[in-house]
């Protein structure tokens, strides 16, 4: 029956299909509302970036990265207080925040990962454990800088948007990161595919 369906309909089938069985069977056995299925696929999108992530740096180094979420969160904090301390504007920041994520990236990897590139997987992963724990404390110790105390911020989003659907609320950071969540993983298959990389 899978044969005589176009082929693009059947790679979609077979990519989508196990999928969309498991969303059907967990909707009969233990239904949820469309809003918090949204929500979750929201919160899913985002998920499967750092998924990505660790996949691909196991794939290219055999090393289980524990440092990879962290990587990040040095970087957002600092952007999050720079925008609130220097009232920037939301273009300024994301460019602030891809130049600190290039440049806390960048140092890892040459203060940290490559003296112990040529160290066993299993010390270089032990390595990630303590870069990790250095950037936590970096992103714990960074709002002093700014003379605040470790909070909960966030960035408005640069344009006005909210509607709901069912008793959830969603926003325009909503929707932005759905949007950027599956331009990335489409962006990301589409370079291992078409490249050699």
């Amino acid at each position: 029956m899978l044969r005589d369906l176009p082929p693009p309909l059947q790679r979609a089938l077979r990519t989508f299909g196990p999928a969309l069985g498991v969303l059907a069977v967990q909707q009969v056995m233990w239904p949820v509302k469309v809003g918090w299925l949204v929500s979750g696929l929201v919160l899913g999108g985002l998920g499967s970036l750092g998924a990505l992530s660790l996949a691909l740096i196991w794939r290219s180094s055999r090393v289980v990265n524990f440092a990879a979420g962290d990587l990040g969160t040095l970087p957002v904090t600092f952007v999050l207080l720079a925008a609130e301390a220097w009232k920037l504007p939301y273009a300024l920041t994301l460019g602030l925040g891809v130049a600190s994520a290039l440049v806390v990236g960048v140092l890892a990897e040459v203060l940290i990962i490559r003296r112990f590139a040529k160290s066993s997987r299993l010390t270089l992963t032990v390595a990630t454990i303590g870069l990790a724990q250095l950037l936590t404390f970096g992103a714990l110790a960074l709002p002093a800088l700014f003379d605040r105390v470790p909070q909960s911020l966030s960035l408005e989003a640069p344009f006005e948007l909210k509607f709901t659907i069912g008793a959830v609320v969603f926003s325009a950071n909503d929707v932005m990161a759905a949007v950027v969540s599956v331009l990335l993983i489409v962006a990301l298959v589409l370079f291992l595919k078409r490249t050699d990389a």
